[in-house]
């Protein structure tokens, strides 16, 4: 079999591609720039949490929190399968505030390049179901992405990706696309959207919900009973640097070192023609000046 070429849209478990992760699917296209080369991404979010997926018990008022994305080191982790949360995880999957995780992530030092938040939060509607995410800066000591918002109203329940890296054979993937599950964070034990607050005692590590593990209300259950569809999807493309060095030495050329000896002619050699004429004339007419003096 031949290979596939470099560019092909290429499909991989984001556990292959980073280690972590396991029931994630990820799509990416190859690019072409190193990734010793810092680079952006604009992403976008799009919200596929919908009655007609996800029918039981779905709420009127559904909701996003705003949006958290992070660019970071191996050295941080935001949150990952089967770890116990941190504070700011809990409030943004139990509240939907990102005060914590701000503050987490301001504290995490070297290990954290730069992070967005997507305010405010966000409501799906039949008009819109997306909402853009700043640009994000990634380079090669930074290189992974994780993100988090809060499936609003829920006791604990978020979706998100983490420890994702859009690199492949040593370069930056032109765009990538992450379909998201639900999680619920093991801080607190409600079986409903709207479940007043039951505190998990003690603390459980972080598991995305699917048919075998789901509360009794059998919340995010698609319609044939026998799936747990993807509530979110993110999408995100390497920003096109402008270039503005733009070579216009031609006739329109508007440089402070126009060149006027040639209308069609840009080379620096020319620019001393008309001294070295003048040179030329000058020095003849000192010598028809000396022979008159005879």
């Amino acid at each position: 079999m031949l290979p596939l070429p470099s560019s092909v849209l290429w499909l991989v478990s984001l556990g292959i591609l980073t280690g972590h992760g396991a029931g994630q699917t990820f799509d990416g296209i190859s690019g072409k720039t190193p990734v010793s080369t810092p680079v952006g991404y604009d992403c976008e979010f799009t919200s596929l949490w919908t009655a007609e997926d996800h029918p039981i018990d779905f709420p009127s008022n559904h909701h996003w929190s705003p949006m958290v994305l992070a660019a970071h080191s191996d050295g941080y982790s935001m949150w990952s399968e089967g770890v116990v949360v941190t504070v700011g995880v809990q409030s943004v999957a139990e509240t939907g505030s990102s005060t914590a995780i701000t503050t987490e992530l301001e504290n995490a030092g070297d290990d954290v390049v730069g992070f967005t938040i997507s305010s405010p939060g966000f409501f799906p509607s039949a008009d819109t179901s997306t909402r853009k995410i700043e640009e994000l800066k990634v380079d090669e000591e930074h290189s992974y992405l994780s993100s988090i918002t809060m499936v609003a109203p829920s006791p604990d329940w978020f979706t998100g990706f983490y420890d994702l890296r859009p690199v492949k054979d040593s370069m930056w993937m032109d765009s990538f696309s992450v379909s998201t599950y639900p999680w619920d964070a093991g801080t607190d034990s409600g079986a409903t959207y709207g479940s007043a607050n039951q505190a998990t005692n003690p603390r459980e590590g972080v598991f995305q919900l699917s048919p075998d593990n789901l509360p009794s209300s059998n919340v995010f259950l698609a319609p044939d009973g026998q799936d747990v569809k993807p509530v979110a999807r993110w999408e995100c493309s390497v920003v096109t640097e402008n270039n503005d060095n733009n070579d216009t030495s031609d006739n329109n050329d508007t440089s402070g070192t126009n060149d006027t000896s040639d209308n069609n002619n840009t080379s620096g050699t020319n620019i001393t023609v008309v001294p070295v004429i003048h040179n030329i004339l000058a020095s003849v007419g000192i010598l028809v000046a000396f022979f008159c003096v005879l």
